[in-house]
């Protein structure tokens, strides 16, 4: 059972998942947070670069986003001081009501592939072996799918699903 995220890659013969970075910000607490649309909401934008927005249950806001195809961890973090304060630029062009003071800004690598989704089962050159691999995200959520899927093939059973997710699918 391999469910290792982009680190799996080394594992794989052929390529599915594109490394990046992305950048997020916490703002220190707003008072009357709780008074406000966002307080019980989370926005996500499609444009690219995308940004994001979702309180915390200590009335902070969680902002993030602006990635970037650098992965080498001292070029990624060099760019966390002008990537945060971009993001606030940003946030506070679309919500101006609120106060955001930055409390804390950090950057990270995920995987990103082609088609948005994750890969779950065996690739062709790894028989035996079963992959649980979510990227761009959606780890969590692929998760819960792929532990469902790869019982249902260790016992036999079939899973609808199972193309949507696997190794020969057209991406």
């Amino acid at each position: 059972m391999v469910a290792t995220g982009y680190e799996s890659q080394q594992f794989m013969s052929r390529k599915i998942v594109s490394l990046k970075s992305s950048y997020v910000i916490v703002s220190q607490r707003v008072p009357n947070l709780s008074k406000h649309w966002l307080h019980t909401h989370l926005f996500w934008e499609t444009r690219r670069p995308y940004l994001y927005a979702r309180t915390t249950s200590d009335q902070r806001i969680v902002v993030g986003g602006l990635d970037e195809d650098v992965v080498d961890d001292k070029q990624r973090d060099a760019l966390i001081p002008a990537k945060a304060r971009l993001l606030r630029k940003m946030f506070l062009r679309l919500v101006p009501d609120v106060p955001f003071e930055i409390a804390y800004a950090w950057a990270g690598t995920f995987g990103e592939t082609k088609d948005g989704m994750g890969y779950v089962g065996t690739p062709s050159d790894r028989t035996g072996a079963y992959f649980a691999l979510g990227f761009g995200g959606n780890g969590i959520t692929f998760g819960i799918l792929a532990a469902d899927m790869i019982t249902k093939s260790i016992l036999g059973k079939r899973c609808p699903d199972a193309s949507l997710f696997a190794f020969d699918r057209a991406s």
